[in-house]
């Protein structure tokens, strides 16, 4: 508007106008589309071949009832896209994602402290990321140094693995 390239009559129109779109759960024609979006979307951002969905992941998805709408399938196309490697996306590579959506829905994280869910996130994130600490790191979007420090809190072992620290400490010793 204040540039002069939107129409005021056509923006005072769309201003009185409510615009209502059903759940997703409700247009689940929608759901490959917006799912092969975001993966064309996170290939894009991370600088990734593209991904597409295998028929089985796309049944899965359409099957799900969405209870997080778009921003719960995106978080799952996010979290997998991240950290499934290949051409394709397949149920199995999804499912983990949507059952622990599911279980948080379903209220298993009632009650937990939120330095506790946060834990269980970590610890879940750098799991599924076979203990690779970038990944784990990349895929919370936080630091490494970060992951690495609440990593040591929860009493993993340094990055090096068991010990790391000490032998380092022996040679500058020596």
């Amino acid at each position: 508007m204040e540039a002069g390239l939107f129409h005021a009559g056509l923006f005072d129109f769309l201003r009185q106008q409510t615009v209502t779109v059903p759940p997703l759960r409700e247009r689940r024609e929608d759901i490959v589309l917006l799912a092969e979006h975001l993966l064309h979307r996170l290939a894009a951002q991370e600088g990734q071949t593209e991904m597409c969905l295998a028929l089985d992941a796309q049944h899965l998805l359409t099957a799900f009832d969405w209870p997080g709408n778009v921003s719960q399938l995106e978080n799952v196309i996010h979290s997998a896209g991240l950290l499934e490697r290949g051409e394709t996306l397949t149920a199995g590579m999804l499912r983990s994602w949507i059952e622990d959506d599911t279980a948080s829905e379903r209220g298993t994280a009632y009650g937990l402290t939120l330095r506790e869910m946060e834990r269980k996130l970590i610890e879940t994130t750098f799991n599924r990321c076979h203990g690779n600490r970038e990944r784990t790191a990349q895929t919370l979007k936080i630091g490494l140094r970060t992951l690495s420090g609440k990593l040591r809190e929860y009493g993993y072992p340094p990055r090096g693995g068991p010990g790391s620290n000490l032998r380092a400490t022996q040679r500058k010793a020596a």
